[in-house]
């Protein structure tokens, strides 16, 4: 891969057709972007043939052109019905052919400097990850738009490495990755994850490559916190809560086992590295 390619690929998971036009609205963070050259890449999670074809003129509502990369749309059809997020991901990370890797969930924003800000963080550190700030909208969704209850700047505390292997303050689209400082059998989410799997990532990558958090200085994206409890987040309202919390609890623990197999339990510099496929 050649050094001097500044493509960034961003990976989008979707899997519910009805939250189009808000799928749209990180489609318009990604066609404003500063930065030069951003590929969206539009991972589909079982939709039918003609899911995806309306799917493609969603995407055909923005003027894509050159600069502008029109997205590439990908269905993954599973083998059996779940939730097969981190599988989405995976298949993003092989379709993608840019240096730089960053994820977008469909319901986030990323501001217009945040790749421009976080690979120039990458190309001036020489690490593999870089990492930006996040803001939070606790909002009520309605049938139509989201109405907005509050905006926070101090949710996602922490200012490095150490406060990064004590818990997790970088959501998913806080960072770029630089997929030519990352061994290809490293660039993977656990598939058998359907909570914190962005954190188990996260304490793989952080305690094996070099990462950067000098960008922090600067927010490059919002967080939208649903107070109905229909993020994946540790809600004790809403339908689903109890097993919500159930799946919470078991991603806790697993992350506790990895974390002792990298030699930070305790949080501080990696003692041990892993094996390649710990989960």
């Amino acid at each position: 891969m050649p050094n001097n390619d500044r493509t960034i690929d961003v990976i989008i998971r979707f899997h519910d057709a009805s939250k189009s036009e808000t799928l749209l609205r990180a489609l318009f963070c990604l066609y404003g972007q500063s930065h030069e050259a951003v590929q969206p890449l539009l991972m589909l999670q079982d939709f039918s043939p003609e899911a995806v074809e309306a799917m493609e003129r969603l995407v055909d509502r923005l003027a894509w052109n050159e600069r502008r990369r029109r997205p590439i749309v990908h269905n993954y059809i599973p083998a059996a019905k779940g939730d097969h997020r981190s599988r989405l991901i995976n298949e993003g990370f092989r379709a993608g052919q840019g240096r730089y890797i960053a994820i977008l969930d469909y319901d986030d924003v990323v501001y217009g400097h945040a790749y421009e800000h976080l690979i120039g963080r990458l190309e001036a550190s020489d690490a593999a990850i870089a990492f930006g700030r996040i803001a939070v909208k606790h909002v009520y969704p309605l049938k139509h738009y989201e109405f907005v209850l509050s905006t926070t700047r101090n949710t996602f505390n922490g200012n490095g490495l150490n406060d990064l292997f004590r818990d997790n303050f970088c959501p998913i689209h806080s960072f770029v990755l630089d997929r030519s400082k990352i061994a290809p059998e490293d660039l993977y989410f656990d598939e058998t994850m359907t909570r914190l799997e962005d954190y188990d990532f996260l304490l793989r990558t952080c305690a094996k490559y070099p990462s950067d958090f000098e960008g922090l200085e600067r927010y490059v994206g919002t967080y939208y916190w649903r107070v109905d409890g229909s993020n994946t987040v540790q809600s004790y309202q809403g339908p689903g809560a109890e097993e919500n919390q159930r799946q919470w609890q078991s991603a806790r623990e697993r992350i506790d086992q990895l974390k002792k197999t990298l030699g930070i339990a305790g949080g501080g510099a990696p003692g041990v590295k892993a094996p390649v496929g710990v989960a």
